[in-house]
């Protein structure tokens, strides 16, 4: 039908339908140079007009961020997505658990660690504070196996640790000035933030070093409760990185302390709040 109509427009057929098969008429070979030229001239037209409306709209810059697993993300990245657009220039690229490597390596432009890393010298640091934790089972793991009354009894439990290639690992529990290294003879369940957490969840062990931000949920419904709530693994100093060659932007520094302000707002996802509402004692350290 609207080759019909294209016919009756031009005043010739352009099909011979009286040939079987049916085939372009004389008027419609000869026009196809043309149309070829047209098309080709078409599609040159869309290219450059593509490229001059690319060069007028500005290139945003990606700023790679690598967060820990083990952490409450929402109020860090509700900050960033504001800070987005804030700043329509800029667009953000959120990884998990980088490493040294990985921002000496230009594969990321800001990591969160939770220890200080030892290339301190290559690094551009903001340091905001520290972040502690309490030991968490399930109400269901205690029903089963009981609740360790001393540190000691904890050896006898399944006890869910972040593997030792992590770079916050640490085996020391504390409890103000005593200080309890878990020996090579306690039971323990070495994987990432993950695993210990869904292993924890299934009441399958007692975790010793998942932050309360990353269970806050759990924590809110009563499905994760503290175990030994005097003792806490050593704390996590939050190291704020980026390379020094970076930090001569402005840009880089100022989104450094939004992420350090928002780890030390109050909110669900920050230890004070649950160590207040489980009334366990503030550790030393930071006792107003």
């Amino acid at each position: 039908r609207a080759l019909k109509q294209l016919e009756e427009t031009l005043g010739f057929n352009l099909i011979e339908r009286d040939s079987k098969p049916a085939r372009l008429s004389d008027n419609a070979r000869s026009l196809l140079p043309s149309l070829r030229a047209l098309n080709h001239a078409q599609s040159q037209f869309d290219l450059t007009l593509k490229s001059i409306l690319s060069a007028d709209v500005p290139q945003k810059r990606l700023i790679r961020i690598s967060l820990p697993i083990n952490m409450g993300r929402a109020p860090t990245l509700q900050a960033l997505d504001q800070f987005a657009k804030a700043h329509p220039d800029i667009e953000f690229e959120i990884s998990t658990d980088a490493t040294e490597e990985d921002v000496l390596e230009g594969r990321v432009d800001i990591a969160w660690f939770g220890f200080e890393p030892l290339r301190k010298e290559s690094f551009y640091v903001h340091c905001p504070g520290l972040n502690w934790s309490f030991l968490m089972a399930t109400p269901k793991y205690i029903k089963q196996h009981g609740r360790p009354q001393s540190i000691e009894e904890l050896q006898a439990h399944q006890l869910l640790i972040r593997d030792s290639n992590n770079g916050s690992y640490s085996r020391r529990l504390e409890n103000n000035e005593a200080v309890y290294e878990l020996p090579e003879s306690a039971n323990l369940l070495q994987a990432d933030a993950l695993t210990c957490k869904n292993r924890l969840i299934a009441s399958e062990g007692i975790a010793i070093d998942l932050t309360t931000g990353f269970l806050a949920r759990e924590l809110a419904a009563g499905e994760v409760i503290p175990v030994l709530p005097q003792w806490h693994r050593a704390p996590w100093p939050i190291h704020l990185v980026c390379l020094k060659a970076n930090a001569e932007s402005e840009c880089i520094k100022e989104i450094m302390r939004l992420i350090g302000t928002i780890f030390n707002r109050p909110s669900m996802e920050h230890w004070r709040f649950w160590f207040t509402h489980f009334n366990l004692l503030m550790p030393k350290e930071v006792q107003a």
